[in-house]
């Protein structure tokens, strides 16, 4: 069922909201391509350098459409806008930064590169994988913080590890599910996996580039040695993310996660007998073996024709453009600006041009994704979850996906 406030289940205000959204965001897209005002400074003279042009802080809408992928366009911008409780200046200001981090923190090239330049002995251990749905059909994410250890991880290559993590889990997740859990399995916790400025960066991301993405968060077998790094991790939670935290047992699990979707790494919840002996040893290895259940297949290397790629980057743009006019269109602001008066002719003339934007939107929006497949070889490597099939593209894109009001 589609949840009020989601992509079609809009009320009239909100609605008007997306489209205001949409109107000032293409704006501010806009400007990158507008050149830049003459100059009042003096004229060159033959000993004066040329300044650097300065580099845009924002993608273009090009890379805005990239960034959407297979998602329906509007998911990903509501997320925001929900996450700031339909303020349009604060939900703006946050898309924007969102936009501006994207870019700094080099995310299309990290998809279009994958796992070739993360840690690869972090991708063997098995430190994070996606395993099963909960009882919501949420996709979970599996966390085993003991193979985390900060005194010898590249943050970089870890934090890149992280980015690409939830950018699969974007395509997990079956609609109309919109959200993921996560368990941080704590079994053998030490000291040097306390790591603060990860823990860090792993809140403010979540929080400020992938809002409303969180569904239960189950921290599994929390030692006491846990209690003063939790001291320090909950102040920086948003009180919302904070009720989403369950401490959990062994077999509490189950209340979370039907018995045929327990992650096999914790297969021993189902049987208790053998609970405290498969932990111990676990907790007691010398050296941490990859997680039961899982063994990283690594990626194959597949030619791309160039020339290919020239055919799907043209056609691609070609639906790009259609879409941002059409948006354009469907945006203007006789369509969520309050009218003051309206003859009876005037109103229908306009209903009916909201009803043809929407139609040609919509039409665009469906050539856009579809665009898209045919691109995300040449722009996207396919990961683990691609290779052992957690990714299922029977689901994708969007447009297979037929919506029903809760």
């Amino acid at each position: 069922m589609e949840l009020p406030g989601h992509v079609y289940n809009l009320d009239v205000q909100q609605s008007k909201i997306l489209r205001k959204f949409w109107h000032k965001l293409i704006i501010e897209l806009d400007t990158l391509d507008s050149p830049p005002p003459p100059s009042k400074s003096t004229k060159p003279t033959l000993t004066s350098q040329p300044k650097e042009p300065l580099q845009p802080s924002l993608p273009s809408f090009h890379a805005l459409c990239q960034i959407f992928g297979y998602d329906h366009p509007d998911c990903l911008i509501l997320r925001f806008i929900r996450a700031r409780k339909w303020d349009f200046e604060k939900s703006m200001q946050m898309f924007l930064n969102s936009l501006k981090w994207r870019k700094e923190f080099g995310l299309l090239e990290l998809i279009k590169t994958g796992e070739e330049i993360l840690d690869q002995e972090e991708l063997l251990l098995g430190k994070v994988y996606f395993s099963g749905v909960d009882l919501e059909g949420r996709p979970i994410a599996v966390i085993h913080v003991r193979l985390h250890d900060k005194n010898k991880v590249d943050q970089q290559k870890t934090q890149r590890l992280t980015a690409l993590m939830l950018e699969d889990g974007r395509l997990i997740m079956k609609k109309p599910v919109e959200t993921a859990s996560l368990i941080f399995d704590l079994t053998g916790f030490g000291p040097a996996n306390s790591d603060l400025n990860f823990t860090k960066f792993l809140v403010s991301t979540l929080e400020a580039h992938y809002p409303e993405s969180l569904g239960a968060i189950m921290i599994l077998n929390a030692p006491w040695l846990f209690q003063g790094f939790w001291s320090l991790v909950k102040p920086l939670l948003d009180p919302v993310v904070a009720n989403k935290v369950h401490f959990v047992k062994d077999a509490e699990l189950l209340n979370f996660i039907s018995k045929d979707n327990i992650p096999p790494a914790f297969a021993f919840v189902l049987d208790p007998a053998t609970a405290a002996s498969t932990k111990k040893k676990e907790k007691d290895a010398a050296k941490d073996p990859p997680a039961s259940g899982y063994k990283y297949i690594p990626p194959t290397h597949e030619p791309k024709d160039p020339e290919e790629y020239k055919v799907k980057l043209q056609k691609y743009e070609i639906a790009v453009e259609n879409f941002k006019s059409r948006t354009k269109k469907w945006s203007e602001p006789e369509f969520w600006e309050e009218v003051v008066s309206l003859t009876a002719e005037e109103e229908e003339a306009r209903k009916l041009r909201d009803v043809a934007s929407c139609q040609e939107r919509e039409k665009s929006m469906i050539d856009l994704v579809e665009c898209y497949a045919e691109l995300a070889p040449f722009v996207r490597s396919k990961t683990y979850n691609d290779r052992v099939g957690n990714i299922d593209y029977s689901n994708l894109p969007w447009t297979s996906y037929k919506p029903v009001k809760s």
